[in-house]
């Protein structure tokens, strides 16, 4: 069961501890007449849900149809990410759109000149079949890279179908 919304959530100054693992929080656009009981029951199959906040208005409080997921694994809302954007949840409604949160600590602030500094490790879905060799081609023509890893099982080897690019600079 995901654990309830604490007036905490909103609060910048204990706003880090929602970012571990990074890229652990998704952000969901989907309809208005939604709960957050459907959402926790629509991602647990994918791993912990440690939270579910639905985006209420402040003085109707009706949805405002965007609701953040926070996993407790960055691998998990990786997997939840894969399966779910794009999926209808109610025939003739549109699809519902899945992307990772961005830090609750860069808020909606404009970039600065230390934003590239902050992008040199990149989180990246690709497609199960893809390997080392063909994900360095694809990214070493933005820039000179550090390295590529492509995270598997730890006893099947099996990709998970995500991986990290980290460029030099």
């Amino acid at each position: 069961m995901a654990a309830k919304r604490s007036s905490s959530f909103r609060d910048e100054k204990h706003s880090h501890a929602l970012d571990e693992p990074p890229m652990s929080r998704l952000f969901v656009v989907c309809g208005k007449s939604h709960t957050e009981e459907e959402f926790t029951t629509l991602f647990q199959p994918y791993g912990n849900v440690e939270e579910v906040w639905m985006v209420k208005d402040k003085n109707t409080g009706e949805s405002k149809g965007v609701v953040y997921i926070k996993f407790s694994k960055t691998s998990e809302a990786a997997q939840a990410l894969e399966a779910l954007n794009g999926k209808v949840l109610v025939s003739g409604e549109r699809p519902i759109k899945v992307l990772v949160a961005s830090n609750r600590s860069q808020g909606a602030k404009k970039a600065s000149d230390n934003e590239f500094e902050k992008c040199l490790r990149l989180f990246v879905l690709i497609p199960r079949t893809m390997t080392e060799d063909e994900l360095n081609t694809e990214f070493s023509q933005y820039g000179d890279l550090d390295y590529v890893s492509i995270i598997r099982d730890k006893s099947s080897r099996e990709t998970k179908g995500f991986a990290y690019v980290k460029y030099r600079k």
